[in-house]
């Protein structure tokens, strides 16, 4: 059941649910373009958002780049109705491949290292 009228109106993030919010269309840095509830595109500076808004353009490319040739390659494995590796998977079933990875690449950040 629809609860709101307003697109995403059923998300509460710097505004209440049933506020319509700005869409971000584009991001280059800190230059955001985005639509705004009225229809109208307007061009702003994001500054002081999440820490994760430090990676942009190559940088976060770069940071992205073996996610987006896994995700490709699973994808292009599964539209050709082959055996594909799992983007998801429980548990229950096993771990993924990529679990090794990520627990080098965090180990020495945990604070007990």
């Amino acid at each position: 059941a629809k609860l709101s009228s307003v697109p995403h109106g059923n998300f509460a993030g710097r505004y209440p649910a049933g506020i319509a919010q700005p869409i971000t269309l584009a991001k280059n840095g800190v230059r955001h373009i985005r639509l705004l509830p009225s229809g109208e595109k307007e061009e702003v500076l994001a500054v002081g958002l999440a820490c994760s808004e430090c990676f942009s353009g190559p940088r976060l490319a770069k940071l992205l780049q073996p996610g987006f040739e896994y995700e490709k390659k699973a994808m292009e494995d599964m539209m050709a109705g082959n055996f594909a590796a799992p983007l998801s998977i429980h548990t229950s079933a096993g771990v993924p491949a990529a679990l090794s990875g990520f627990i080098e690449a965090l180990e020495p950040l945990l604070p007990w290292k």
